[in-house]
């Protein structure tokens, strides 16, 4: 779930905070160890938190079909409920897909161990349902005469898609559980849309969650790659500025050196991974997270840099 490019985001933020508090006043190489640990633990955590807000989100799907379930009944036990409201069409209540995320034995403990509930967040519920409720797709749903699991899963699928993904209430929600998990929160979203795409009725209870990392060295590779980038940060900061022309490192953006720094972390931590692979992840990072022009001057400054520590023999890998 959890993949490379996410890993390599969370390592650059993490490093991000951590210069931006002023972390690196420091040259000596005990209180780097020191730092890099800290920050360790925090990316651990927010690895944690990200896969937190995918269990809640995934939970929300049973949450607001109970809700509307409650709407119905409350409407049934009116003194004088309408003929509608005395035979609702309970098609949305009885969705399989939410039944089956309900059941989930895998999705029951994770929430348990990990306290994951939506108690207290009744009001959120009942918003979204109402936008739920007034989406056309919703209506074309409960007068389908198509009524199976795939249509199930592809109602959820739209949900998601069209209210969820641009809800201001669910994310102040996910954001007041985790602040990590309100950064991840559009990745989250995407890994949901997985889960329900790969679910089969006929795995019932038993469908399997997406796991926390796509690998199992995953975890361990960003870990890598935080704390050689804050155990060398100056180190590598002077190797950037010898690359630069008329230019002091002072200049640079700083979210361009954060690139920078992390990209040769990597390069040089991470033997496995191959060399045009990390510089193609952070060139894309840098255009995402940077200025118009900063893939270029990453691209640029990476591929001399690449040369450098090859000549030196720091790295073997092209």
């Amino acid at each position: 779930m959890i993949n490379r490019t996410l890993i390599r985001t969370k390592v650059m933020l993490q490093l991000y905070s951590a210069v931006t508090n002023d972390c690196f006043s420091t040259t000596d190489k005990f209180e780097l160890r020191r730092l890099a640990a800290a920050e360790s633990r925090k990316l651990t955590r927010s690895y944690a938190e990200t896969y937190d807000t995918y269990a809640r989100l995934l939970l929300l799907l049973p949450e607001i079909t109970r809700e509307a379930e409650i709407r119905i009944d409350t409407a049934r036990n009116k003194y004088f409920p309408t003929e509608e409201e005395r035979n609702p069409n309970m098609r949305f209540v009885e969705n399989r897909l939410a039944r089956q995320i309900a059941d989930n034995e895998e999705l029951e403990s994770y929430c348990k161990t990990a306290h994951i509930t939506w108690a207290g967040q009744e009001e959120t519920l009942r918003i979204l349902l109402d936008a739920i409720m007034s989406q056309d797709f919703y209506h074309e749903y409960m007068t389908s005469e198509v009524c199976d699991y795939e249509s199930d899963k592809a109602l959820w699928s739209n949900i998601i898609r069209k209210v969820f993904i641009i809800s201001t209430e669910l994310f102040e929600a996910i954001s007041d559980q985790s602040l990590f998990g309100a950064s991840d929160f559009d990745q989250a979203m995407d890994f949901v849309l997985k889960t329900i795409k790969k679910f089969t009725e006929a795995e019932g209870s038993k469908a399997p969650l997406q796991p926390m990392f796509n690998a199992e060295d995953d975890q361990v590779i960003g870990k890598k790659i935080l704390c050689d980038a804050i155990e060398h940060y100056h180190e590598y900061n002077k190797l950037i500025e010898e690359q630069l022309q008329n230019w002091s490192l002072e200049r640079i953006v700083l979210t361009d050196k954060i690139v920078l720094v992390t990209a040769i972390a990597e390069i040089v931590s991470i033997p496995t991974i191959p060399l045009n692979v990390s510089m193609n992840e952070y060139i894309n990072l840098a255009r995402e997270y940077g200025s118009d022009d900063s893939n270029k001057f990453i691209n640029g400054i990476l591929d001399n840099i690449s040369k450098k520590l090859r000549e030196e023999k720091k790295i073997v890998k092209y």
